[in-house]
């Protein structure tokens, strides 16, 4: 599958301001290339917050944190290390099972997940920074975000900024349908006995 460098993500992120300048790395000495440089990760790592993407899912067994968790919950678990977002914790009786009850808080300086869950097992979205892994819609979401970032220090109008943060938004609120386009849900088993009458 194509996929944009972080390079031509930036370019887009101009683009979308109406710059009709453009880098060729993000090391460049130009003002737009000190922006680009500020603003991408931070705006990659919010992308990626945002929205389970499928492309940045991780499904990854938890490491008991040496703190005993509080009266109210069973188990504390290390949070993991390259995890932007906590989504759930996989319950092992199947997907289309309850959820299984979480909560995070910090302890001994470093956060932790606390649930009930034996073997409890994450799955939450992982800080991804190989662009080639990036669906095409995340990157143009990625494009506009970083647009409204750079937008007043490269023209100074509010104006460009409130549209490519509305158009963000837009692009994220289109997310689930764009990313259930590479995925095809399980049915959901019915009852021996429902399908034994037939």
């Amino acid at each position: 599958m194509a996929s944009l460098s972080p390079v031509q993500i930036g370019n887009l992120a101009l683009s979308n301001v109406g710059s009709k300048s453009s880098i060729e790395d993000f090391n460049g000495t130009s003002t737009e290339a000190k922006r680009l440089k500020q603003w991408y990760t931070p705006a990659r790592m919010q992308v990626l917050e945002a929205f389970d993407w499928s492309f940045a899912r991780k499904r990854d067994d938890m490491a008991l944190h040496g703190d005993d968790p509080p009266d109210q919950w069973t188990y504390r678990y290390q949070y993991p290390a390259d995890c932007i977002a906590m989504r759930r914790i996989w319950n092992p009786v199947g997907e289309a099972a309850d959820a299984v009850p979480f909560s995070l808080e910090t302890s001994g300086g470093t956060k932790s997940v606390l649930t009930d869950l034996d073997e409890a097992v994450a799955v939450y979205t992982y800080d991804v920074t190989d662009s080639g892994l990036f669906s095409l819609h995340f990157s143009l979401t990625l494009s506009y975000l970083i647009g409204s970032y750079i937008a007043m220090s490269l023209t100074g109008k509010r104006t460009i900024k409130q549209d490519s943060l509305q158009i963000y938004n837009q692009m994220i609120l289109s997310a689930p349908a764009q990313n259930a386009n590479e995925n095809v849900d399980k049915p959901e088993r019915q009852a021996d006995w429902i399908e034994g009458r037939a």
